[in-house]
């Protein structure tokens, strides 16, 4: 036999300092995005998941977040009237005014005994390998009811638009689309309940601008799913996020 092909090995994994240094430049990396971004209101990104709430989560809902940076998306939910929020992430700041707790997600499963209503993982499952995701999946059931829902928000590794947000990171460790969210819930206490779509950036306009707006996204969603039959011969989320709801099985 001749020599193995390496050109298909998996590449190596950066080393952990490395790793470390990337994350430690995150708040200037993100700084520079949200200045680059211009947007008037960096919430009006999270549409998506305040149209959920609104709808589906009580107030006084226990809800937290795995991965929660600054706390940022939280206070938005402490000002929308949600009160029972709490959030981890290892560069999360000290705070006074929410509950925020330095630490990795896995750590914080493992020492914390509540059960949480609602779970937020924004931009959070593509930083992990395969089995890092699987193992997360699966410690947090434990803390989850059968109501619980778990809201995933990852670039989507199927759109051709994605790109710039899966390949802009390099902490990014894992493709996410709608054939690996899936292959993921086979192995861990979860499963898909829903996909939800995708809403541009709306609310930061008013009068006729919002409504514009409202009608360039309707266009957008209607041509994604068009070219989505036309080449896949089925529906395909093609936005570029990957949006879902997870819930036990």
């Amino acid at each position: 036999m001749g020599a193995p092909d390496h050109r298909y090995a998996a590449q190596p994994r950066p080393e952990p300092a490395f790793i470390g240094r990337l994350y430690a430049a995150y708040p200037e990396f993100n700084a520079a995005l949200r200045r680059a971004d211009r947007a008037r209101d960096i919430d009006c990104y999270d549409e998506t998941l305040y149209r959920y709430l609104d709808r589906h989560v009580a107030r006084d809902a226990s809800i937290v977040e795995l991965g929660c940076g600054d706390g940022r998306k939280l206070r938005s939910l402490l000002a929308r009237g949600y009160t029972d929020i709490c959030g981890c992430d290892p560069l999360a700041p000290s705070a006074t005014d929410i509950d925020l707790r330095s630490q990795d997600a896995m750590v914080f499963l493992e020492t914390t005994d509540r059960t949480f209503d609602f779970v937020i993982l924004n931009d959070v499952l593509e930083h992990l390998s395969p089995e890092e995701i699987c193992a997360l999946l699966t410690a947090l059931a434990a803390h989850a009811g059968p109501g619980t829902a778990v809201y995933v928000h990852a670039p989507n590794g199927a759109s051709p638009f994605g790109g710039l947000y899966q390949y802009g990171d390099l902490t990014h460790r894992s493709v996410i689309n709608e054939l690996s969210i899936h292959q993921i819930a086979c192995l861990t206490p979860f499963a898909v309940a829903a996909y939800l779509s995708e809403r541009s950036a709306i609310a930061r306009y008013t009068g006729i601008k919002r409504q514009a707006a409202m009608l360039a996204n309707l266009i957008n969603r209607s041509l994604l799913a068009m070219v989505s039959y036309l080449i896949f011969r089925r529906k395909t989320c093609l936005m570029p996020n990957l949006i879902c709801i997870m819930k036990l099985r």
